[in-house]
């Protein structure tokens, strides 16, 4: 499939080339589906023993492709890669570290849609007065306030009124109309 790749700096692989099968490792029989295919399961097994500093190379992964273990043969397609594969590390393709907090629940009633009629308003969480300062600065300093109000949801903010949404909506419509003709005018 690689094979008709043309864009520069892409470096591909995949579990057998042209006319042969990449079979499946280990099945089950509950559900009788194939759970993981050979290729994919060395390829993991591999990527287990990396860590986000590893200085582990491409070309080392491209290596431990053994034919015999694997019941195919492996493709590698590096002419469109620009830098040699003993340089390039496999984190550059697989090193991504992310950190997620969670955060507790603020324990507000479900927000009320608002009529067409009323303002938008947003109803302030019952959480005592203790309890809101952890909320909002055990994780990163966090202001909650200060956030609804760059939403647009809290005090301070224009978004709600009915007046200045009606406006923005006809500016932004005359701003499309003014961008569609001098698009047309441009063709001509």
């Amino acid at each position: 499939m690689y094979s008709r790749f043309y864009s520069p700096n892409v470096l591909a692989t995949g579990s057998s080339v042209i006319h042969e099968n990449s079979y499946s490792y280990e099945n089950d029989y509950d559900i009788g589906v194939a759970v993981i295919d050979t290729y994919t399961h060395y390829i993991l097994e591999f990527m287990e023993g990396i860590n986000k500093t590893s200085q582990t190379t491409m070309e080392d992964l491209f290596n431990t492709y053994d034919p015999v273990k694997i019941r195919s043969h492996p493709g590698v397609r590096s002419d469109l890669f620009r830098r040699p594969l003993h340089d390039t590390l496999v984190t550059d393709f697989f090193g991504g570290v992310s950190q997620a907090e969670v955060l507790p629940p603020l324990d507000a009633p479900p927000r009320q849609r608002p009529t067409s009629d009323e303002p938008f308003s947003v109803p302030k969480p019952d959480v005592h007065e203790e309890n809101q300062t952890e909320v909002f600065t055990s994780v990163g300093e966090l202001d909650g306030q200060a956030f609804l109000t760059a939403l647009g949801l809290g005090p301070g903010s224009e978004v709600g009124e009915p007046l200045v949404r009606k406006a923005r909506a006809w500016a932004s419509t005359l701003l499309v109309f003014v961008l569609a003709f001098w698009a047309a005018s441009r063709r001509k």
